[in-house]
């Protein structure tokens, strides 16, 4: 055992020494934050009823994050918290170093402050300016929450949330410099020749897949087959009412549940096979069936 993991058993240890059944809650809330549930819902929810382009862009970034975090973790091939010292309250089967739940909390919220900040949410810049300090500050005390969360429920030792946050922020900056250069405006995967683009998620399949590298892969590619093929003439515009805001996030989400209990029901061979199919139909789902279901029903 090294020192960094010995004084992360003793750290983890002091943490859940000084807890209660209440504060377990707590973590175990924080932490699904980081959860792919969670996701499915907050993805959705940007870009069927809040702005499409942030939704977008958030999506493909925080698929890109769940992949590199998943071969940064085979790389690593760190342990987590020992289960004979420490109490460890959810089960992982993938390595410890980096957090996949602090990378990602630090790409998901850092982008969405940046994007409040720059009044990306408002249509024609009718967003109300926001304060700065307080922006960044939520989006950073809710990053810090998600990483004790996994701290608490001994899943992971303090360097994985250090090596998590590093990634994510050098992934968070190379994703905001493309997008302040207009290398991400979705026009651009609307023409023929950035369909070539499709060729990135499939590489990722054949370079790694194994735990989350593999959904993160394959929903990446179908939300690009989705976009290609309906989302660019199929979007509808985000609802001005919140009613019609509300049914059509109720009808999106009604397909999610769908496909996400449905397809592994299916008789697929294999353990992969299913879980392919899975996310390449939410990815599909969310960038172009849905749309093209909201336009044709006019919601």
């Amino acid at each position: 055992m090294t020192g960094a993991e010995a004084f992360g058993h003793w750290l983890i240890g002091w943490l859940q020494a000084a807890g209660s059944p209440e504060l377990d809650g707590v973590a175990r809330i924080f932490s699904f934050l980081g959860d792919e549930e969670f996701y499915l819902l907050l993805l959705p929810l940007l870009l069927w009823t809040v702005h499409r382009r942030v939704g977008l862009h958030l999506a493909v970034l925080l698929l890109a994050s769940a992949w590199i975090n998943a071969a940064l973790k085979a790389l690593a091939g760190l342990p987590r918290p020992d289960p004979t010292l420490v109490d460890v309250m959810i089960v992982e089967s993938a390595g410890g170093l980096p957090s996949g739940h602090a990378q990602n909390a630090l790409v998901v919220w850092g982008y969405l402050a940046w994007a409040l900040l720059r009044r990306r949410f408002g249509a024609g810049g009718g967003t109300p300016r926001m304060a700065p300090t307080f922006v960044w500050g939520g989006a950073l005390v809710l990053t810090l929450l998600i990483g004790w969360s996994r701290l608490h429920l001994g899943v992971h030792f303090p360097h994985d949330l250090l090596a998590g946050w590093l990634a994510g922020a050098l992934l968070l900056a190379g994703a905001l410099s493309l997008e302040q250069r207009g290398l991400l405006e979705p026009e651009r995967f609307r023409t023929p020749s950035a369909h070539l683009l499709l060729l990135l998620p499939l590489a990722m399949l054949l370079v790694y897949r194994e735990h989350t590298a593999l959904p993160a892969a394959s929903a990446l590619l179908g939300a690009g087959v989705g976009m290609a093929l309906l989302g660019g003439c199929a979007m509808p515009e985000i609802p001005r009412r919140f009613g019609t805001g509300v049914v059509r996030l109720l009808v999106g989400l009604v397909g999610v549940g769908i496909l996400w209990f449905g397809v592994p029901a299916l008789p697929l061979p294999g353990e992969e096979a299913p879980r392919i199919l899975r996310y390449l139909l939410l990815g599909g789902w969310l960038t172009g069936g849905a749309p093209f279901l909201f336009r044709r029903l006019g919601i």
